[in-house]
């Protein structure tokens, strides 16, 4: 899984690694991603005919996964900004 790769390249080069997953309500998601199609020039494979299907592929997170820092995007981006510079001790 990529996230073992990650994991592996940053002690390699004795970096810190997190890993930074987000949650929304479905709600919201929806009208997101109808509203980023609406956008002209816009091309993304973020679309909700698709959002069911990535989701089903999302592979958990594992009991070995530390440094885990779950975001709820339904605030505002300041707000979440410093929930992840706080959790990753650089503020």
């Amino acid at each position: 899984i990529d996230r073992a790769h990650f994991r592996a390249l940053a002690e390699k080069l004795s970096s810190p690694f997190f890993i930074i997953t987000t949650v929304c309500p479905e709600s919201l998601i929806k009208e997101r991603l109808d509203e980023r199609v609406k956008r002209p020039g816009t091309v993304s494979d973020g679309r909700w005919e698709l959002f069911r299907k990535q989701s089903e592929e999302f592979e958990p997170f594992g009991i070995d996964e530390e440094k885990l820092i779950c975001i709820d995007t339904s605030l505002p981006p300041r707000d979440t900004i410093d929930t992840i510079l706080h959790s990753m001790e650089i503020l």
